[in-house]
Formats: C-alpha cells, sequence, structure tokens
C-alpha cells in the first residue's frame, strides 16, 4: 500500500473528528476489539514506556515539551498527536521526525491486514488505525519511550487501551459537552478512567469540582495523583518566568518555549510527568531544557510580517482569554480576528472574550462537515463585536483579514485545528 492508497483507505474509516458519534460507550469505543487487534500485531505498546497525556487543553504543548525534554536527554521519543494540521503524517513522529511516506503506508498496510475473522475492513476507527499503525512505528524504530495524547475524552479512547508508565492531566474545560457532559464533574469522570493502579498521575490546577473527581478516582484504583501547585510548588514571577519544585527537581526561573500563562501551567505538568517517569532518569537540566525549548505549531504562534499573524487552536472561551491576553500586548495599528469553528462550539463565549482586543472579525468555516455555518456565526455574534462579517471559503476570509488589518496591522487567527491548518497551509504549503 503506498502513502495515497494510505490515505484513501483511512478516509473510509468512522472518524470522529469530523462526525460526531451519536453515543459515547462502549458500543461505540470498544476497548476490548481494539485490544484483539493489537494481539494480532504483536503487541507493539509493549515494546516501549508510555507517557498518556489527556485533558481539555494544553495535550499537544505538554506532548512538544516532554519529547524535546527526552531529546535533550539523549533519548529517543515518538509520539502521537491529534488532530493534525496539514497532513495525517504529523500525527507519528520519532525524534521530532515525521513518519515517513514509506513507513506511513506500509504500517497503515499491516494494520488493515490484521481486520479480519468478525472484523470487517473497515471496523476499526480512522483514530484507532492510525494510533495502532503509530505504534508499529515505534516499536520498528525502538523508541525509548512513546508519548501518547488522548483523543476523545479519555475512559474510552483507544489511547486507553495501553498500560503507561505515567498519566498527565492537562487542565479540564467544557469541551465536547454533548459527548462528555455538560459539568467539569463529568468530564473529569471520563478523563479520570485513564488511572490505573500502581501508574502515579500528575495533573494541572484544576477547578475544586473536577480536582475531587480526578483525587477519588485515583484513590478508587490505587493510582497516586499529585497536583502542581499543591503537590508540587508551581509559582510565577514577575518576568513571566515559573519556579518549580518537586520530589527531584528544584528549577528557578523557568520559560516556556511558547507564550500565553497557560503553556508556563503545561510546562509545569510536563516536569511533574518527568519526575514521575519511572523506566529512567531525566535530569533536571534536560528537563528544563525541554519545557524551555518544546514548541507546538499554532498554539498562540507569532509570525512575522506585516501585518502580523497570530496563529492558534483556541476553541473555547479559557483558549480565547489566552489569546485575547496575547493579541493585546502587541502593539498593533488595527487589529483584526479571522475565526472559525466547529458547530457544537460555544461561540458566544468565545467571541465575548476576544471582542474587546479587536477591532473587527471576520467569520468562516474550514472545510470540514462539523463547521460552524459563517454567516450564522456572524448573526450570532454581531452585537459582540464593533464590526463582524462573513466571508467564505477561509483562504478568502484571511485575505481580507490582511486587507483590513493593513499595514502595521495584526490578524489572529483562531477557532479550530482544521482553520489553523488550512490557513497555515496556504502560507507555508502542504506536507503531502
Amino acid at each position: 500500500m503506498n502513502y495515497d492508497d494510505a490515505k484513501a483507505f483511512l478516509d473510509s474509516l468512522v472518524n470522529y473528528e469530523r462526525d460526531v458519534p451519536r453515543r459515547y460507550d462502549t458500543r461505540v469505543f470498544d476497548l476490548e476489539n481494539f485490544a484483539e487487534l493489537l494481539a494480532r500485531l504483536g503487541t507493539p505498546q509493549d515494546a516501549f514506556p508510555v507517557i498518556h497525556v489527556v485533558g481539555t487543553k494544553g495535550k499537544g504543548s505538554v506532548v512538544a515539551m516532554l519529547a524535546a525534554a527526552f531529546a535533550a536527554a539523549g533519548r529517543r521519543a515518538g509520539t502521537f498527536t491529534s488532530p493534525h494540521l496539514r497532513a495525517a503524517r504529523e500525527r507519528i513522529t520519532v525524534a521530532d521526525e515525521m513518519i515517513s511516506k514509506e513507513d506511513f503506508g506500509r504500517f497503515v498496510a499491516e494494520v488493515k491486514a490484521a481486520m479480519t475473522g468478525e472484523e470487517a475492513a473497515n471496523y476499526r476507527t480512522y483514530f484507532e488505525t492510525l494510533l495502532a499503525a503509530a505504534l508499529l512505528h515505534f516499536r520498528e524504530r525502538r523508541v525509548d519511550v512513546a508519548i501518547l495524547e488522548a483523543g476523545l475524552g479519555g475512559r474510552l479512547d483507544a489511547t486507553n487501551g495501553v498500560r503507561p508508565a505515567v498519566v498527565a492531566v492537562t487542565t479540564l474545560d467544557l469541551d465536547h459537552t454533548q459527548i462528555l457532559g455538560d459539568s467539569l464533574e463529568k468530564i473529569a469522570a471520563q478523563k479520570a478512567g485513564v488511572f490505573k493502579a500502581a501508574v502515579p498521575a500528575v495533573s494541572a490546577p484544576q477547578e475544586e469540582a473536577a480536582a475531587g473527581i480526578l483525587r477519588e478516582a485515583g484513590r478508587g484504583v490505587g493510582a497516586p495523583v499529585a497536583f502542581v501547585g499543591d503537590d508540587v510548588h508551581f509559582s510565577v514571577n514577575g518576568d513571566g518566568t515559573f519556579d518549580y519544585r518537586g520530589p527531584r527537581y528544584e528549577l528557578r526561573g523557568v520559560k516556556a518555549a511558547m507564550g500565553g500563562a497557560a503553556q508556563r501551567t503545561n510546562a509545569a505538568v510536563a516536569l511533574a510527568a518527568l519526575e514521575n517517569f519511572g523506566p529512567f532518569d531525566v535530569a533536571a537540566a534536560a528537563a528544563r531544557r525541554g519545557v524551555e525549548g518544546g514548541r507546538a505549531r499554532a498554539r498562540l504562534e507569532v509570525l512575522p510580517g506585516s501585518p502580523a499573524v497570530v496563529l492558534d487552536v483556541a476553541h473555547t472561551a479559557a483558549s480565547a482569554r489566552e489569546l485575547a491576553a496575547v493579541v493585546n500586548g502587541i502593539p498593533a495599528d488595527k487589529k483584526v480576528l479571522v475565526w472559525g469553528m466547529s458547530a457544537e462550539k460555544d461561540a458566544a463565549a468565545f467571541a465575548g472574550e476576544l471582542a474587546p482586543h479587536v477591532g473587527h472579525a471576520i467569520a468562516t468555516a474550514a472545510a470540514t462537515p462539523r463547521a460552524y455555518d459563517a454567516a450564522e456565526l456572524a448573526d450570532e455574534t454581531r452585537g459582540t463585536f464593533r464590526g463582524v462579517e462573513a466571508v467564505t471559503p477561509a483562504g478568502a476570509a484571511f485575505a481580507r483579514g490582511l486587507a483590513v488589518a493593513g499595514e502595521g496591522g495584526l490578524v489572529a487567527v483562531a477557532g479550530s485545528f482544521y482553520l489553523a491548518g488550512e490557513i497555515l497551509t496556504l502560507l507555508e504549503g502542504p506536507l503531502d
């Protein structure tokens, strides 16, 4: 199977990133059948230790920092993340190098061949198939560690079929509420479903309702849970750096590579995960280099030029606040927001956080079936922004944003991975 054949096969599978599942239970997300598939592939997940990253916000950033820390320690790390921005190969890396087209096709073909017996070729999902291919790639490349980012939720996510050495929980927020539940407690319960006996877990600071669920779930299965800010010292300095002190690391004046207050928290979570990672030690100096150098694309990413561009995958109100702080801190003659969201997101809350900081908003829609209709998005927020219009497709909306911002202006692009990916492709070209 060549690369194009592999992409076509994946596109034929059920994809819950594209099509929202009607239910979230074991009838749809069957970890037992996925485990059987991995067994037919020779249990590749047992060939290396794993760090499992779950949460609502910041998962990709934590993965990037962890991978950079392992690289600084002279270790080969494999990463599996989702969704991708420009090409599915982005999801699978070893030592910061994307899987090759040849290997991508070869491992997807191997996974397809293992879908035998009662499992029709299209039974496994897009996400599961890519995860299985990633594990095969990691085994062949003999990684020292694999870092797996959960996709949807945690409890029923395919990544939960792998026993990790440590679990990292990033900040929880109200997202995917139609699937995971409409409260932080319900969402926390889904994330805590990845806890396993005697496997240490670390968590970002959480609202008490969510923290209580995580603590109780940890006690219930015998998993120790350490919270940043409670069980390990974490304090922010006036210059935007932070101090960290845990069981093994004592670091002062740490500066996260990516901007924004949330990235300091993400960096502390990464440090706590490294401290609790048992298979081998990562020295404090390497851990520091990791969180000070690890970057993920389209996370408050400022692209130079005139007008300047801030590219972000923010899609919740809390993430919008982070974006607003960055936008507010960049001098510009005119600030414009180009945004598009998935239809199930809270557009009003997102807009409310950004409206005081931009003079004009351009609603658009990425090329995905889940996209919020651009005209409806503009209509629903017309009273929020000082000026708002709808422009499609996304490339035309971005061009309009550049024109409105003008020389010396700023364009912020936000609302979804899909939109960020389209604009990044427009700016830098496709990865395929």
